[in-house]
């Protein structure tokens, strides 16, 4: 797969979400904040140093949305948490992200 196939499928993915679709492309349903409360998911920042986890949904739209496509932050993507302070340092596949408590915060996820 390309570089461009992959950005076009990350492109569709966010235009679908932020549109407000309750589905991705593939079909999965895709928990919204007021449908996480019966889910056992929690959000990224409260993660412990060391643990991994899988995403499960993003509480962003537009920008937000973006931001995290971009950097790989997908629901079924596996992450460890690598440090919580000062800014919020996960692994994602052989790379490792860095982000505010802010960005962090829309992440919501389920520990493996």
């Amino acid at each position: 797969m390309s570089a461009i196939e992959i950005f076009r499928g990350l492109w569709v993915q966010r235009r679908n979400w932020s549109s407000g679709t309750d589905a991705c492309p593939d079909g999965v349903p895709v928990p919204r904040r007021d449908r996480c409360e019966e889910c056992d998911s929690e959000l990224l920042t409260e993660l412990p140093t060391g643990d991994v986890a899988t995403v499960s949904c993003l509480d962003a739209d537009g920008g937000a949305m973006a931001k995290l496509a971009s950097l790989g932050i997908l629901p079924g993507a596996r992450v460890r948490m690598v440090q919580r302070y000062p800014v919020y340092v996960f692994r994602l596949g052989w790379g490792e992200v860095a982000m505010d408590e802010g960005l962090a915060s829309l992440v919501r996820v389920r520990r493996s």
